[in-house]
């Protein structure tokens, strides 16, 4: 995945009118925004691009044309018979959901799901942005996506980064597949914020894409440089800018910039909505989940693609909709997923592969045993030993279907250092730590002898 610059290039200056923003969701629209008590806590609020309609009723109509133009519609139908029923969490970091919506009929909420702002697995959206999200990614998708659902904001839609941050970090231990992350801090030095940048690293490094809205304009203005939206800014997120459907071309409200990755579908979106209702919104926050959608069925065709190696599938089906290559308003273009199940993975070198944590080195009968914890990812481990001060050699290849290896060819009281690191297709997870062990053979011809002293004296055979 080609890295961005997450520093503000020096003497850039932002529209006046992006000095002091708030933390946001990725709408447009006439909403107070403004910081909480300490500068590090932040208001997240939805920005609606023109009018929200809002209106009840049962799905009784279709929901998507632009799940047709991404070709997720065209998926959906295909993939049981294609085998592809892998269960897939997405997880959802927005203001909840409302399940009682029509549109989650027959799709499974994680039981993990949680509210990060009360403290409980009470996830009911009372805001509407977090299920309109949800809505379109469920609409998208087969019903072996299921959601995890973190709530991170109150009845009014404010949160904060360390909410953020603690749900992220929750996502990465659930091991979602995906996060689809609607929201981001605008403000001008907001390409220097790093304070989600470690959890969104260990996702990196797990294989959990991160995909971010881009951000909007400010009271439906055009949009401005998403250097200036945390953490889309950052290398390690996939930033997703908003087209208009009808004329395909970037949604004047949309951020654009060289940190856009891709693009997707982000006006006039109907999906579900609280309260039981429908609605049509409008935002970078309606682009990011049909990407998330497309991610889904990638990791449905192959779990332990790398983030990497999902950059690089999205890259091979995306239309180019602006000048040749990677441009500032749509990135790579927009991902078009229609034949994915024909020409299936392309990337399937690029891989996660965890770093093997390695347990112990002890004296056993005939050798040493080097045991280890088995890593994700792994079709076989590789066993390097180093004797005294030597130089590090392969001394084994070991199924993914054991755990230890005893070596055999060693010396009397000789010490010898170990590490382990695992394999699958070309690609090697990291080394794990380094430990050592002399190796001394059991003791033979051992005695006991009482004395009348109530003790005892211990006699054995000398080894060299």
């Amino acid at each position: 995945m080609p890295r961005r610059s997450n520093r503000r290039p020096d003497g850039a200056q932002p529209c006046k009118q992006h000095s002091d923003r708030a933390l946001s969701l990725m709408l447009l629209g006439d909403f107070e925004t403004g910081f909480w008590a300490r500068s590090a806590v932040t208001a997240f609020q939805p920005q609606l691009a023109g009018d929200c309609g809002v209106w009840h009723g049962k799905k009784t109509f279709r929901l998507g044309s632009s799940y047709d133009y991404s070709g997720l519609n065209e998926l959906k139908k295909q993939a049981a018979s294609n085998g592809y029923t892998r269960r897939v969490t997405v997880a959802v970091v927005d203001t909840g959901i409302d399940t009682s919506n029509v549109l989650f009929a027959g799709r499974k909420v994680s039981s993990q799901s949680y509210n990060f702002f009360g403290n409980n697995h009470n996830v009911q959206d009372t805001f509407g942005h977090g299920t309109h999200v949800s809505g379109i990614i469920a609409d998208a998708t087969p019903a072996n996506v299921e959601l995890l659902v973190l709530r991170v904001s109150n009845n009014e839609g404010k949160s904060s980064l360390l909410t953020i941050k603690t749900a992220l970090q929750y996502a990465v231990s659930k091991n979602a597949d995906v996060v689809n992350l609607s929201m981001g801090f605008i403000d001008v030095n907001a390409s220097l914020y790093d304070y989600l940048d470690s959890t969104i690293d260990k996702a990196y490094n797990r294989g959990i894409p991160i995909c971010c809205a881009a951000g909007n304009g400010e009271g439906g203005s055009k949009g401005v440089d998403v250097r200036y939206c945390y953490p889309a800014c950052y290398s390690k997120t996939i930033a997703v800018s908003a087209i208009d459907y009808s004329s395909k071309q970037l949604a004047y409200y949309s951020n654009r910039g060289s940190a856009i990755d891709f693009t997707a579908p982000g006006s006039g979106i109907v999906s579900a909505y609280y309260k039981g209702n429908f609605a049509t919104m409008s935002g970078t926050s309606m682009a990011a989940p049909h990407i998330t959608a497309a991610i889904a069925y990638l990791k449905m065709m192959q779990s332990n693609l790398s983030v990497d190696g999902i950059y690089r599938e999205l890259k091979l089906y995306c239309r180019d909709l602006g000048s040749k290559g990677k441009d500032s308003y749509y990135g790579w273009g927009c991902p078009i997923m229609t034949n994915l199940f024909q020409r299936g993975i392309s990337h399937k070198r690029y891989i996660v592969i965890f770093r093997t944590t390695l347990k112990s080195v002890s004296n056993v009968k005939k050798g040493i045993k080097v045991s280890w914890k088995k890593a994700y990812g792994a079709d076989s481990y590789y066993v390097y030993r180093r004797k005294n001060k030597g130089s590090w050699k392969k001394v084994a290849v070991v199924s993914s279907s054991k755990d230890f290896y005893i070596d055999k060819k060693v010396k009397q009281g000789k010490k010898y250092s170990y590490k382990v690191r695992a394999y699958n297709g070309g690609v090697f997870g990291g080394f794990s730590s380094v430990k050592k062990a002399y190796f001394l053979k059991p003791l033979k011809e051992v005695k006991v002898r009482r004395n009348t002293k109530r003790k005892a004296k211990v006699f054995w055979k000398k080894r060299t």
